[in-house]
């Protein structure tokens, strides 16, 4: 008769022993919970208005685009943040220009009003001034504006002053008051899930 080694017997009982063992599962959880992202806003606007420039007067048009990704409901008070580009046309005298402004909006909003302070550049102009063609590159640029709000409709004034530097011209500030006309359509913040 032949002998089963004593090592091989214990590793059959080991492993049967440990089989049977049960093992300790943890309990099963729910997955994380996905960021719930602010009240947000998404609009357009007109701004039309008036300007000087080294003592003349002349006229603005700016076609506003805006962006919040923080903006308080409507018919509450909170904050707002955002972006707000725009293209610009402007004409003092003999004098003319084009641009991209490219601000960051930083304010409020209650029932019925929005306001905001606005500093940035602009992110590239094109100029005309004393006969001569200038391009320049992040030109800074500071402003206002208060709007009424209703709606998601809003009419208000815009201030803002901007130092516009380039190469080929010469290099002017400029001081713009524009009344503005918009819109901003919101969304909803989505729950987490659960």
């Amino acid at each position: 008769m032949r002998r089963i080694p004593l090592g091989l017997v214990a590793l059959i009982a080991l492993t049967a022993v440990a089989r049977a063992t049960p093992v300790a599962v943890p309990p099963a959880t729910s997955p994380p919970r996905p960021f719930a992202h602010p009240h947000a806003g998404l609009g357009g606007g007109l701004a039309i208005g008036t300007q000087r420039q080294d003592g003349v007067d002349g006229w603005v048009a700016r076609l506003d685009y805006e962006g919040f990704p923080v903006l308080a409901p409507r018919g509450t008070f909170g904050g707002l943040f955002g972006f707000v580009p725009a293209l610009q046309l402007w004409r003092a005298g003999e004098d003319w220009g084009v641009g991209v402004p490219v601000a960051i909006a930083l304010g409020v909003r209650a029932p019925g009003i929005r306001a905001m302070a606005l500093v940035g550049f602009e992110a590239m102009l094109v100029d005309v001034v004393a006969d001569d063609t200038g391009f320049g590159l992040y030109a800074p640029l500071a402003g206002a504006r208060v709007a009424v709000d209703v709606g998601g409709w809003y009419a208000g004034a815009d201030a803002r002053v901007e130092r516009r530097w380039q190469i080929g011209a010469p290099d002017h500030t400029q001081w713009q008051a524009s009344i503005v006309f918009g819109h901003t359509w919101e969304t909803k913040p989505k729950a987490p899930m659960r």
